[in-house]
């Protein structure tokens, strides 16, 4: 099944190794509230292709990342019979019309010779 996600991309972590490689995009949503076993927002994580790792890498650059995605995804059933997501394309952010970043960085090359 494929399907439309708009989601709040907090991180992108590649794995490239002999036997597998791909990324994981790490998305947050806020809390509902209605378990109570739960603190803090709610993670999901999306596998995608190590192509898409370059593409979030770009958004990065031009200020969108962290921030909210228009994501093609495929649900499909994973181990234990669970919903497993794959990462399929990344609506450019500037036609979705999302927000840049407006966050400050620490500047990481401060007090470097």
């Amino acid at each position: 099944m494929k399907t439309i996600v708009v989601a709040n991309v907090r991180m992108v972590q590649k794995y490239d190794s002999e036997s597998t490689k791909g990324c994981n995009v790490f998305c947050e949503d806020e809390n509902d509230g209605l378990n109570q076993n739960l603190i803090g927002p709610i993670q999901l994580v999306i596998g995608g292709a190590l192509d898409h790792f370059e593409t979030f890498k770009a958004y990065e650059k031009e200020g969108y990342l962290p921030g909210q995605f228009e994501l093609s995804v495929d649900v499909t059933r994973g181990s234990g019979g669970k919903a497993k997501l794959t990462l399929l394309s990344v609506k450019d952010p500037s036609l979705s019309r999302m927000k840049k970043v407006t966050e400050t960085r620490p500047d990481n090359t401060a007090g470097k010779a």
